[in-house]
Order: C-alpha cells, then sequence, then structure tokens
C-alpha cells in the first residue's frame, strides 16, 4: 500500500505525511472499518515526473501481509 505525496517537501517530512496516512488506513480508516497490524518495512521513494507538471514526488509504501 502506498501513500503519494506530491508538495514540494523535504524527505523527512514527506516521510512523515505519508506515514501518517497509512497509519490511519491501518488503523481502521478504510472500507472496512477493520485494523491491520503495524508491519515493517517502510519505504519512501522519489519518483521523478510524478507529480504536477512533471515535478517529482514522494511514495510511501507500507508492506502488508498477504491477507490484504
Amino acid at each position: 500500500m502506498s501513500a503519494c505525496v506530491r508538495e514540494e517537501l523535504s524527505f523527512a517530512k514527506a516521510t512523515l505525511l505519508g506515514f501518517h496516512r497509512l497509519f490511519q488506513y491501518i488503523q481502521g480508516a478504510n472500507l472496512n472499518n477493520s485494523r491491520i497490524a503495524m508491519t515493517s518495512p517502510i519505504v519512501t521513494s522519489l519518483v521523478p515526473g510524478a507529480g504536477p507538471l512533471h515535478s517529482y514526488a514522494y511514495v510511501v509504501t507500507l508492506y502488508l501481509p498477504d491477507k490484504f
């Protein structure tokens, strides 16, 4: 599962914002209102051309168990 952060932020701030979005999801803010156990790793990637006007974007990825 991934959260794309398109704002022009530092790596640290983009990671924090992306993680917060994913944390809300695993805490029950999802279609089934189900909580998901915290997993690792969390990976932040820089993706050229993924943001507005072909700027870069950060993508924060949380790896989930197979059943999700």
